[in-house]
């Protein structure tokens, strides 16, 4: 599992956490298997902080406008739940309520794998 956060995005929230500030609390919250990366951009800027959740064979999320300590718990706790989920699939009701406006996208899981890997379109 990969968690990406904007490096670049900016909170525009008055507790004004910063990309770096998030990924320290993340990882002072989650399993150590779970890696935490900065990425330069996930093309959500009116959405910053955006933060991306994805795993091999499972539906990937984008979320925006984590500002909060409450954000992160959010976050961690989605994590959690996203982990033990076989296909990463989650309706918005059973999401923590802190992400209920925040979820961007989810994008389903591949259901094909690509024989030719050279030529991905």
């Amino acid at each position: 599992m990969i968690i990406s956060v904007c490096s670049h995005c900016k909170s525009k929230n008055i507790e004004n956490l910063s990309p770096t500030q998030l990924v320290e609390r993340l990882q002072a919250g989650l399993d150590n298997d779970i890696k935490i990366q900065q990425v330069k951009c996930l093309a959500a800027c009116e959405h910053s902080i955006s933060v991306g959740i994805t795993d091999t064979g499972k539906a990937s999320y984008l979320f925006g406008h984590i500002s909060s300590d409450e954000d992160v718990k959010a976050l961690t706790e989605f994590t959690m739940q996203y982990k033990n989920r076989p296909n990463g699939w989650t309706n918005a009701s059973e999401r923590p309520k802190a992400l209920y406006k925040k979820t961007i996208a989810r994008i389903p899981a591949s259901i094909f794998e690509l024989k030719d890997k050279g030529h991905q379109s």
